[in-house]
């Protein structure tokens, strides 16, 4: 019993530790939207891993899919909130939920916002 005390506590640890980790490396505090950052490589590839759950919930393939900028929240994992430019002038904002590693690292598409423009900010939803 107190093996299993003392393993349940470690993973509570870990599982904290990792927050705080990420909530700084993001810029952000846990639970926090933190602020709009320019995309890059690493969100493009977020975003592909969800591309096929996104064009099913909006029914529409995209020719263009490309990540612009995004916003973090820390959970028990990172939200991310990507502005994604689909066509000249036409913009969709997609939240994906990638969980802690603890848990798996299989990103999530949660939700779409579609008939974003270019200027529109990046909010929670």
């Amino acid at each position: 019993m107190a093996s299993f005390k003392t393993a349940t506590l470690a993973v509570f640890v870990f599982a904290l530790l990792a927050v705080f980790v990420a909530s700084r490396r993001l810029g952000g505090r846990p639970g926090g939207l933190g602020r709009e950052k320019p995309a890059d490589s690493s969100i493009q590839s977020l975003i592909e891993e969800v591309r096929g759950s996104v064009e099913s919930r909006v029914g529409q393939n995209f020719a263009s899919y490309e990540a612009v900028s995004y916003k973090s929240q820390v959970v028990a994992g990172t939200v991310y909130y990507v502005k994604v430019k689909v066509a000249e002038g036409d913009f969709i904002h997609v939240k994906v939920f990638r969980p802690l590693p603890v848990y798996g690292n299989t990103p999530r598409l949660m939700d779409v916002q579609t008939g974003k423009a270019e200027n529109d900010a990046i909010e929670y939803f």
